[in-house]
């Protein structure tokens, strides 16, 4: 494990504050559910999901995606989540597909021994408080559950304009709430979905009533027509509100990392001044003491 990926994530934040934080309370009290069901139901059966029975989410849809590779990017999560009211969104329970383009949550199933996640006692030692050891555990097998987590996180990204993203990652019957961005990860402390499905079931159904900020997706971009594989992005220099248009297609260079000067670049029709442009869509990002990528290239 790199020391730069240690210094991406973040962690074990409180279940509470994550909520607080990240997820806020849904506009409508949550009915009790009596929902049971064995461990099985999640981690080793996923077309028995029993929350998507429930009723508990109305406007997400459970696809079990465990054995459907995604083609171009050979990934599987055992679980994708896709929320309905994504108007990109054409899947259904009935076609199963793994579709990154439109995937909300994903969710991942590993062995009860395989939880990578370091306590913060582990990452806090009492002899040396001041310096905070790695969040990841230091095994081989850590560093590739890690590496697998974060391409799962690159290729949502990839596929989608978002800001940020949710995931969850099962340990037997235990499990943790991710939250990802550009600058890293946020990982909750280690709850019993088994034996106490409360926090699951509340985070599943917050993110049912979520806005569409709210669920991380970038409220800039928008699809130009149905048949269109245009979109809009928000303009670096625009203020007070202000979107100066751009109509652009697939990029034409990609990231291959999430964290960092993760970017993708596109050349784009610059609508009000009828010319190519050339667009990328995220900037460094934005730490005390470090030079705006922007002001850099005002300066140039």
């Amino acid at each position: 494990m790199t020391e730069d990926i240690c210094d991406k994530f973040i962690g074990p934040m409180p279940i509470l504050k994550f909520f607080s934080d990240f997820v806020p309370q849904a506009s409508q009290a949550r009915e009790t559910n009596e929902i049971s069901f064995a461990e099985t139901s999640i981690s080793q059966c996923e077309d028995q999901f029993a929350i998507q029975l429930s009723g508990l989410a109305p406007d997400l849809t459970f696809v079990n995606t465990s054995a459907k590779q995604d083609k171009q990017s050979r990934l599987r999560p055992d679980i994708a989540i896709y929320w309905n009211k994504n108007a990109h969104s054409k899947v259904t329970q009935e076609n199963k597909k793994l579709e990154w383009s439109v995937v909300d949550v994903w969710i991942k199933n590993k062995n009860r021994n395989q939880d990578i996640f370091c306590t913060l006692a582990e990452t806090n030692p009492p002899e040396d408080e001041s310096d905070l050891g790695c969040p990841i555990r230091s095994s081989h097998r850590a560093s590739h559950i890690c590496g697998q987590l974060i391409s799962y996180s690159l290729v949502l990204h990839q596929k989608q304009s978002c800001v940020f993203s949710f995931a969850i990652i099962l340990f037997g019957e235990t499990g943790r709430l991710l939250q990802w961005d550009h600058s890293g990860a946020i990982y909750t402390e280690l709850f019993n979905w088994a034996k106490d499905p409360n926090t699951l079931f509340k985070f599943i159904w917050r993110l049912n009533s979520l806005t569409f900020a709210q669920h991380g997706y970038g409220t800039t971009v928008t699809s130009v027509l149905e048949n269109d594989e245009g979109i809009l992005i928000n303009d670096d220099h625009a203020t007070d509100g202000q979107l100066k248009p751009y109509i652009t297609w697939k990029p034409i260079w990609e990231t291959k990392t999430l964290f960092g000067q993760s970017t993708f670049r596109y050349i784009c029709h610059d609508i009000e001044q009828n010319e190519l442009v050339y667009l990328k869509d995220y900037w460094h990002t934005d730490f005390p003491g470090i030079e705006k990528e922007g002001d850099i290239y005002h300066d140039l």
